[in-house]
């Protein structure tokens, strides 16, 4: 069974991607200030330690390049994959956005209880009958359908 991305738990992700993302881009800001000397044109935190020239050039690299043993990537290898993450959680968080928008009355109901609550799809179809006086039958031939191409784009 597929399990379905919810919008609170992409939101998370979309945070804790972001946190890590810093985290990264200080580290190697902290390596180019301390082996090249000289603040990067794009960070002010940092002051100006002593100028190593060439061979801090080298020791940089060395570090920016090196691979974790933890993630198997290099630090810029993984700013690079955190970067191209951070983007499609943003637009899969504006798509679940618009879909909410573009759906009125039991469609809406549904597809927030699954998307928003993140209840599973008969767990919903199940509350959704309950609370609009319907059988669970008519929710799934009727409604389930109009939702289940934006559901299956959730999909992980």
């Amino acid at each position: 069974m597929a399990i379905l991305r919810n919008y609170t738990n992409t939101l998370l992700d979309l945070r804790s991607c972001e946190q890590r993302y810093q985290y990264l881009r200080e580290k190697r800001e902290v390596y180019y200030v301390k082996y090249l000397g000289r603040k990067s044109p794009n960070y002010e935190g940092l002051g100006v330690s002593r100028n190593w020239g060439i061979d801090g050039m080298s020791v940089f690299l060395d570090l920016v390049t090196k691979r974790n043993p933890k993630t198997g990537l290099s630090l810029d290898e993984e700013i690079e994959k955190l970067t191209g993450e951070m983007s499609s959680l943003s637009k899969l968080l504006k798509d679940m956005g618009k879909n909410l928008k573009r759906m009125k009355g039991i469609e809406y109901q549904l597809y927030s209880t699954v998307v928003i609550d993140g209840l599973q799809i008969t767990k919903a179809v199940q509350r959704v009958a309950e609370d609009n006086f319907m059988s669970e039958q008519n929710i799934w031939q009727t409604y389930y359908p109009r939702i289940k191409e934006e559901l299956t784009k959730l999909e992980k």
